[in-house]
């Protein structure tokens, strides 16, 4: 809603104003108009529940190293461990 007024109102007045007004910042909103958007891709999604059902197959007790080792680099995977944590 705010990028799309943003949008809407950039022909009257600067960008970084109405970011400022909409308490959006200025490279959010150039992100949003190139199509790259902050909201969660699908792929996003699918991947967390797949580290989350791998972390209560193995009760809780495998941590983000092994998460990725033993279970994502096996399937091959290529995934870091900071994404998985």
């Amino acid at each position: 809603m705010r990028y799309r007024f943003i949008s809407e109102e950039k022909g009257r007045y600067p960008i970084r104003l109405l970011c400022g007004v909409m308490r959006v910042t200025w490279s959010a909103y150039h992100a949003y108009q190139n199509g790259k958007s902050y909201v969660a891709s699908a792929t996003k999604a699918t991947f967390s529940e797949r580290v989350k059902a791998v972390f209560y197959q193995h009760r809780r007790r495998y941590g983000s190293r092994r998460i990725v080792v033993a279970e994502f680099k096996a399937e091959g995977v290529s995934v870091g461990r900071f994404v998985v944590r």
